[in-house]
């Protein structure tokens, strides 16, 4: 068993911040913004909705990795994801392997970088 950790790059520690500050900001700040006497129904699902986004988000972090004879353990905050290495024929470290790929479902920086994406490098 070999074990990873999954340190934080200066872009995803930035986006977390802002991400976080931003969520606290709107929710807390739409009171103060002229209109209905309480934001209406909209004012208060953003309101209650926006800071409930950051514990969610948060759940996601990874905190590393653990590679298996038989799999991957992504490390998540409160569980590990299972990742089966059955069928996997070789692995290579190719640090431009993500460059210009496409994320079609998935989270680009609120606590995590993670969800399905497809690149051309990547494509079978």
């Amino acid at each position: 068993m070999k074990h990873y950790r999954a340190p934080w790059c200066t872009a995803l520690i930035v986006v977390s911040i802002l991400a976080t500050l931003l969520c606290f900001g709107i929710a807390f700040g739409m009171p103060l913004l002229p209109g209905p006497k309480h934001g209406g129904e909209v004012g208060m699902w953003f309101r209650w909705l926006l800071p409930a986004m950051v514990p969610i988000c948060a759940l996601f972090v990874i905190r590393g990795y653990t590679i298996t004879t038989g799999e991957i353990l992504v490390h998540r905050l409160l569980w590990d994801t299972h990742v089966p290495r059955t069928g996997l024929q070789s692995a290579t470290f190719d640090p431009k392997a993500m460059c210009k790929s496409i994320r079609t479902c998935g989270n680009a920086g609120f606590y995590s970088i993670t969800g399905w994406y497809w690149s051309n490098t990547l494509k079978l």
